[in-house]
């Protein structure tokens, strides 16, 4: 889906499949940074996102180059995972062809 991440229009993959959400080091710029201990990927705090009339501002996105959507019309920025989505209420309109984000309380 289409989105605003870090004030670059890209596009955001949902993948409830995966328990973490994924930032392209593409879209890092003057995010701060966080070096976890061990081999895990650096953290990324107060990313700034734009999706479905909501503005967010996601922590703990981690860093690491998305290779996906390969022809589309901007770039792939950020992977949605289940520590995201948790937090949202999602809505999928299938006659609709379009997906609903609430913000859960």
């Amino acid at each position: 889906m289409r989105a605003v991440v870090n004030g670059r229009p890209a596009i955001v993959y949902v993948d409830t499949g995966y328990s973490s959400s994924w930032l392209d080091p593409a879209f890092c710029e003057g995010l701060q940074r966080v070096d976890p201990q061990g081999s895990s990927p650096a953290l990324r705090r107060g990313v700034p996102v734009e999706l479905g009339g909501h503005r967010l501002v996601l922590d703990d996105v981690r860093e690491q180059e998305i290779r996906r959507g390969s022809g589309l019309d901007a770039p792939v920025a950020l992977v949605l995972g289940s520590d995201i989505l948790s937090r949202l209420v999602t809505t999928i309109d299938l006659r609709g062809r379009k997906v609903v984000f609430a913000l859960a309380k």
